[in-house]
């Protein structure tokens, strides 16, 4: 059982869609993220959510390594072994290389309240990050239980093969496409206008390579 001491400052918070009412919960799906933490204190929580009502839970975790799978596996057995009693019934399920949000749409269900972490984050379009509670509210249209203070980080999920050439391939582009904007400017103009013109483009250029990093992964 993990003897991590309990984490100096936990937070919990409901995130609702906009414009619709809590739903009554069935079951909580908590997700668990591939990272070590206090499943004691964890599970305790979950069990302080879901005992009162006789709610079912499901842990759910996710694993991108089949070298770490059966790490994973024991940490899904201990958090189940600790909340599950009369009340509650716990099952755990491992899904292994896919993302959270394409295991959460297949394991939820009408009725479910997933509960997950504020530190975990999701990309969106390609490169771009989010908080998955946040993700999973938009998508789900359904509310969110965060959790925050358990991990102090969380790594990002690896980025696919066609992202990690999208942050090639931009930068490129734009270097590109300006070069061909400066080599008209200087045919096409003289003098002082052609200095301040090809200054500016520079400072857009860079400008616009600094924004593309700033929000890439």
């Amino acid at each position: 059982m993990n003897t991590h001491p309990p984490p100096p400052s936990l937070v919990a918070q409901l995130v609702i869609p906009e414009g619709q009412p809590l739903p009554p919960a069935r079951r909580l799906m908590v997700l668990i993220p591939d990272q070590d933490t206090d499943e004691t204190e964890l599970a305790r929580r979950i069990w302080a959510l879901a005992s009162p009502r006789g709610l079912a839970v499901v842990y759910l975790g996710l694993n991108r390594d089949f070298a770490t799978e059966s790490r994973a596996r024991r940490r899904l057995a201990t958090l189940a072994a600790v909340t599950r009693d009369d009340r509650v019934n716990v099952q755990t399920r491992l899904e292994v290389g896919v993302d959270w949000m394409r295991a959460v749409r297949a394991l939820w269900r009408s009725g479910d309240l997933v509960v997950c972490h504020a530190e975990q984050m999701v990309r969106a379009g390609g490169l771009w990050r989010k908080p998955l509670g946040q993700a999973l509210v938009s998508d789900l249209k359904a509310p969110v239980y965060l959790f925050s203070g358990f991990y102090s980080e969380l790594p990002m999920p690896s980025a696919s093969l066609t992202a990690r050439a999208l942050s090639w391939l931009i930068p490129l582009a734009i270097l590109v496409g300006f070069f061909l904007i400066q080599v008209q400017i200087d045919q096409a103009v003289t003098g002082w206008l052609r200095t301040t013109l090809l200054s500016l483009s520079v400072v857009a250029e860079f400008g616009m390579v600094l924004i593309w990093n700033r929000f890439s992964i």
